[in-house]
């Protein structure tokens, strides 16, 4: 999960109060695509791209303000962001894979991109559930 500490706003003018948790499942995606050598293709690989589903948890009192927001779409960050020609065989638990894949949402999240001004550095923070 991912806390934003900061307001965020949908693009219906609705607001997502400041402590709110995103809900993050990585998965992975496969393509197929051609080497290109001057021209000529000459064999074909596999990269790895590496997508999220992203969940709003807001906080309690938005709740308790009973104003429910359904929508998930953000003015601040792309809730359908995709990580491009991961290297999957670098990633495994020794070297922190979890926390790599959250740092590259965590990035975007902050920093935006052309189409979204993120919501600034240091406004977020990778949290874990505890059971």
């Amino acid at each position: 999960m991912i806390q934003v500490n900061t307001t965020l706003t949908t693009p219906d003018g609705g607001i997502i109060a400041t402590g709110s948790v995103i809900d993050v499942t990585p998965h992975f995606k496969s393509r197929i695509v051609d080497i290109v050598v001057d021209d000529v293709v000459t064999g074909q690989e596999v990269k790895h791209d590496c997508m999220f589903d992203v969940s709003i948890f807001r906080s309690m009192a938005a709740y308790e303000a009973r104003t429910p927001r359904v929508k998930s779409t953000f003015v601040e960050f792309n809730t359908g962001y995709v990580e491009y020609d991961i290297d999957i065989a670098a990633l495994n638990a020794a070297t922190g894979a979890l926390d790599t894949m959250f740092g590259w949402l965590q990035a975007h999240i902050e920093n935006g991109d052309s189409y979204y001004p993120g919501v600034g550095a240091s406004n977020t923070a990778v949290v874990y559930p505890f059971v």
